[in-house]
């Protein structure tokens, strides 16, 4: 009886880290449009249609970048911009 405890609680555990490694990072969106982007490995680039999204962890990138998945919750300005265009439209 043990062993089965000590296997129902294994495959839990292994569930819950399948389950935790499927789960979709969620960061904010803080602008959307044409950016330019300047970074260490390749200087400054301009992009025509591009989002930055920023995560709360160092993980949580990794995740959606290993993952080629993410969600994310609209920034402050992004609210504004779309309470803006609703105001306009």
């Amino acid at each position: 009886m043990a062993s089965d405890n000590a296997r129902a609680t294994q495959a839990l555990k292994e569930e819950t880290m399948e389950t935790q490694a499927r789960a979709v990072p969620r960061g904010t969106l803080q602008e959307a449009g044409e950016l330019a982007v300047l970074s260490d490995a390749s200087g400054p680039t301009r992009h025509r249609y591009a989002l930055v999204i920023a995560f709360d962890s160092e993980d949580a990138l990794r995740q959606a970048v290993t993952n080629h998945r993410c969600a994310y919750r609209d920034g402050q300005r992004v609210q504004e911009l779309n309470a803006e265009g609703a105001a306009h439209g």
